[in-house]
């Protein structure tokens, strides 16, 4: 049986598409039952196919069950020409030497002799034939070639016995004794050959093999593939792993900094002053839009303002009890949160009953400051002076903004005009915070802290490298500013959703944040 495809495609293409299509299993173990099963766009052709490989399969069984008989077949009827001729030949002789000598009778000996020589003769051309067909299937050193050997080597001996008999007889009886041997010995043997071809004809048609089609190929009434609950359980399961390998990668990309504070101090020498949590600000506090919003101010419990509240006790121990009153606060890139750090640390300070300024030094890309409001850039400027642009934001707390925009912010910084406005602040407040720019963009903070008592660094919770935080000190270092801490923000918690503060009663208590929740 033929098959076609729609697409013209090479007999190798074929058979490797057709061996790793069809499937062949045994359904029980030791039954010699076999199932053969092959999957196609289109059923009708996969049933033609698996019907023509049953086909094939037990035409070949049968063939090779034959292949003996065929091999014997094709080697006598090789041999049956020459042996035909021969034939011929040696009659051909014998009719010419009768009729040139006559007539010759041979006695009750001679005729017994030929007998015997003739069946000698006989045989010994049976082995050769025997002897030469084996040939292709075995070495002469094989038992059964020596075998055959061992009989001609016989039948050698008995023939030279019988023709020493008729060295006895008349030269007239020898000639037609030989002649008259040849035609028999050669019409045997061809009348043999002719037998056994028949004989193998016979056993070539009637072979029959041992394999059996129980059943032709059908088609399934239900296609077997696609499977389509498969491909949506498959379609699932793969959105759901190739997501949560995207949340993975997008986690580790986002925490691939340096996170341990005692890490930080082994590396760089630097003590970390405190590790402040990420504040969720998903709940609707008052003035929560607002530029200078204060989160100590509006949630004083907050369990981030708690670790600010910290950090104000160990900057007091560290600085401002030994006579200082000037801190900077920087961070190493935008989006540390150095501004919320700074402004909510302002606050707390002024809780204390002191007199605390704020000082927007980011001339550049403030957010804290509006975009009209003077500021510093005004008062270096002379265009102003400090007490008219300092904003009051009540509690003690007082803002000064950066001011108009500049073209030279670096040199603003790094002039006698800056410095001689930090020292008229440091005379009139009790304390004052300087809020810089990030230390890896520009290098306004490090002219900043030759005027301060105390350098405070922001840095984001697995987000900086070691060496990054390294490279920040040691440009202050180069600034000559000696006391220095870092502080960790937004670092992730265990049920940060809560806030940790004081509940009524005696201890600690957990309670829940302002949010749309408690408000329902």
């Amino acid at each position: 049986m033929r098959i076609y495809y729609p697409f013209e495609a090479s007999a190798l293409s074929v058979a490797e598409g057709l061996q790793k299509k069809v499937e062949t299993v045994e359904v029980t173990k030791n039954s010699n039952i076999l199932e053969v099963s092959f999957s196609d766009r289109y059923p009708d052709r996969a049933a033609n196919v698996l019907n023509a490989i049953a086909q094939m399969y037990v035409r070949q069984n049968v063939e090779m069950r034959s292949a003996e008989a065929e091999k014997s077949l094709e080697f006598l009827e090789e041999q049956l020409p020459s042996i035909k001729e021969k034939l011929d030949s040696a009659q051909r002789l014998l009719k010419n030497y009768r009729n040139r000598v006559g007539t010759v009778d041979l006695g009750a000996e001679a005729q017994g002799t030929l007998k015997r020589q003739v069946e000698l003769k006989t045989q010994l051309l049976t082995l050769q034939q025997e002897y030469q067909e084996k040939a292709r299937l075995f070495k002469d050193n094989h038992p059964a070639m020596q075998a055959i050997q061992q009989q001609q080597q016989r039948l050698n001996r008995e023939i030279a016995k019988e023709e020493g008999k008729t060295k006895k007889l008349p030269t007239t009886q020898q000639d037609v004794l030989k002649l008259q041997q040849d035609v028999e010995i050669n019409n045997q043997l061809y009348t043999s050959v002719l037998n056994n071809i028949q004989q193998l004809r016979v056993v070539r048609a009637s072979e029959i093999g041992n394999v059996r089609i129980v059943d032709p190929a059908f088609v399934h009434e239900k296609p077997s593939k696609p499977n389509r609950k498969k491909f949506v359980l498959a379609g699932l399961g793969g959105g759901f792993a190739f997501g949560l390998i995207l949340v993975y990668l997008l986690y580790s990309l986002r925490n691939r900094g340096v996170g341990f504070s005692s890490a930080i101090e082994r590396e760089t020498g630097v003590s970390v002053y405190a590790k402040i949590p990420k504040t969720h600000m998903s709940h609707k506090l008052p003035g929560i839009n607002e530029k200078r919003f204060i989160l100590a101010k509006a949630d004083p419990e907050d369990l981030a303002v708690e670790k600010i509240r910290t950090l104000r006790t160990a900057l007091e121990f560290s600085f401002i009890d030994e006579g200082g009153r000037v801190l900077m606060v920087t961070g190493i890139a935008p989006g540390a949160g150095k501004s919320f750090v700074s402004l909510n640390l302002t606050y707390l300070f002024a809780k204390q009953e002191k007199r605390v300024l704020f000082i927007d030094a980011d001339l550049r890309k403030s957010r804290l400051s509006h975009k009209h409001e003077k500021g510093v850039s005004d008062v270096i400027s002379k265009t102003t002076d400090l007490e008219s642009v300092v904003i009051d934001l009540g509690d003690g707390t007082y803002f000064l903004p950066n001011g108009s925009h500049v073209a030279n912010p670096g040199e603003m910084l790094s002039s006698k005009a800056f410095a001689e406005l930090v020292q008229e602040c440091r005379q009139k407040y009790d304390i004052v915070v300087i809020d810089t720019p990030p230390c890896s963009l520009v290098s306004d903070a490090q002219a900043i802290a030759k005027l301060v008592d105390f350098g405070l660094i922001v840095i984001e919770y697995k987000k900086h490298s070691m060496e990054n935080i390294q490279e920040i000190i040691d440009q202050l270092n180069i600034a000559k500013l000696e006391k220095k801490a870092i502080v960790l923000n937004q670092c992730l918690h265990d049920g940060s959703s809560h806030g940790y503060g004081y509940g009524y009663g005696y201890g600690y208590g957990y309670r829940y944040r302002y949010s749309d929740e408690k408000k329902n």
